[in-house]
């Protein structure tokens, strides 16, 4: 009876590397260098891992602003500009200079100057409140002018 199995081929014997000297018959080692094995490329964030990580970082920044505003209101009573709610002056109250000076820009020679320069020289005086608005001064301007000790309003 005959065998009727298949036959499987032998496995092929790579030749031996030769570095392209002549060899009179001897096998030359191999110099090539082995190759690395291919580092597996990182991980792309999915847009949910992305979506996630940008809502943690906003929660730890709105209770880091929280926490601010109330050191803020703790230590001085009064809220400093940008924190929570900004201070507000009655009308009647007096303005009260304390920088000597316009902190404002100065204007460059023979250019107009900037509307801020304007409107400090219309409370400088030391008026009231409510007669600087009248003048065309932003109650921003007296906000921060306060947070920055230019003025002090009584």
């Amino acid at each position: 009876m005959q065998n009727l199995t298949p036959a499987t081929p032998a496995p092929a014997t790579p030749a031996p590397a030769t570095n392209g000297a002549a060899t009179n018959g001897a096998a030359a080692p191999a110099t090539a260098p082995a190759t690395a094995p291919a580092k597996a490329a990182p991980a792309k964030a999915t847009p949910a891992a992305t979506l996630k990580a940008a809502v943690k970082k906003a929660a730890a920044l709105t209770a880091a602003l929280t926490a601010a505003k109330a050191a803020v209101t703790k230590a001085g009573g009064k809220a400093a500009p940008g924190a929570g709610k900004a201070a507000t002056y009655a009308d009647s109250a007096k303005i009260t200079v304390i920088f000597k000076g316009n902190p404002r820009r100065a204007p460059a020679p023979g250019a107009a100057p900037t509307a801020s320069y304007v409107r400090w020289g219309h409370y400088k005086t030391g008026i009231t409140v409510g007669a600087a608005v009248k003048k065309g001064v932003r109650r921003a301007d007296l906000i921060w002018d306060v947070a920055r000790n230019y003025i002090k309003i009584t």
